[in-house]
C-alpha cells in the first residue's frame, strides 16, 4: 500500500503510472534469483481523502499497471466499500483507511495472491 503522498502534486501524479511500474520492475529484478516463478505485486487503490486531491489519478495509474502482467493485482477498494471515516471520535485518522477496512484490506490481498498459488 503506497501512493498517497504521490498523490499530493500533480507532477508527481502524472508520472506515478511511470514510476510505479519502474518500481515493481526493480524489486522483481532485486528478488529474481530467491523466487521460483513470477514475483507476484499487490497493490490497493488510495482514498480520496482531502489529503491527496489527485487520488483518482494515483488509483486509474494504479489500475493501468495492474494490467501490465498478469502477476500484478490492484484492488479496487471504492468498489469494495473499503472507508477512512469510521474511526472512534477520540482516536480519528481521516487520512488511512479505518481499522475494520484494514482488515477486509488484508483479507483482499491475500485472496489475490493465493489466486496464482498453485495448492
Amino acid at each position: 500500500m503506497q501512493g498517497e503522498s504521490d498523490g499530493i502534486t500533480v507532477e508527481i501524479s502524472n508520472n506515478y503510472q511511470t514510476y510505479l511500474a519502474n518500481l515493481i520492475a526493480d524489486v522483481r529484478a532485486e528478488f529474481k534469483r530467491y523466487i521460483d516463478g513470477q514475483l507476484i505485486f499487490v497493490d490497493a487503490y488510495i482514498s480520496e481523502c482531502i489529503f491527496w486531491p489527485y487520488y483518482k489519478v494515483i488509483n486509474t495509474a494504479k489500475n493501468s499497471v495492474a494490467n501490465l502482467s498478469q502477476y500484478n493485482f490492484c484492488i479496487d477498494t471504492v468498489s469494495e466499500g473499503l472507508s477512512h471515516t469510521e474511526e472512534p471520535w477520540d482516536s480519528p485518522d481521516i487520512a488511512h483507511y479505518d481499522s475494520l477496512s484494514e482488515i477486509k484490506l488484508g483479507h483482499l490481498f491475500a485472496e489475490a495472491i493465493a489466486s496464482k498459488l498453485a495448492f
